[in-house]
């Protein structure tokens, strides 16, 4: 009897623990669809969000070798991210790579942004996405486009 009970409890807490993989799992790969289609659209407005409170936002252009990254609020960083599609409408987006750090609750995605500049010169961005958990739901933490070069890197 006490074996029997003990397995049934041992089989609920295997079912809630696979139930819960699975649930945050299907948060991620929502809020890794919406931001692809919001990109994809030029939509500022809805990939802020999935703003965490504070983002992290680097945006490099053709006129900068560099950019530094910066903290910004969702606010602010829609109003970048605003400018941004308009100075550089959406083609095309991608997702190449997605990935999970084994330490921590950190899910990244990284893809491929091209566009038309102003002079309807066609360009693309490397975007590196990171997502954590914040309060029990998954929230942009950074997000990164930086100009591709056209040159991969396979290290």
């Amino acid at each position: 009897m006490y074996a029997t009970t003990l397995r049934c409890l041992l089989f609920i807490c295997l079912l809630a623990a696979t139930c819960l993989i699975n649930l945050e799992s299907r948060a991620q790969a929502e809020i890794i669809t919406s931001a692809k289609t919001a990109i994809k659209a030029g939509d500022s407005k809805e990939l802020a969000r999935h703003f965490n409170t504070l983002v992290e936002l680097k945006i490099q252009d053709a006129n900068m070798s560099k950019a530094n990254a910066k903290d910004y609020s969702k606010t602010q960083a829609e109003y970048i991210l605003k400018e941004f599609f308009r100075d550089n409408p959406p083609q095309n987006f991608e997702y190449i790579h997605e990935g999970s750090s084994k330490e921590s609750n950190l899910h990244y995605a990284i893809g491929k942004y091209t566009c038309r500049d102003r002079n309807n010169k066609a360009g693309s961005f490397r975007v590196f996405m990171k997502l954590k958990q914040q309060n029990g739901n998954y929230v942009i933490d950074a997000i990164d486009f930086s100009k591709d070069d056209g040159k991969e890197n396979n290290n």
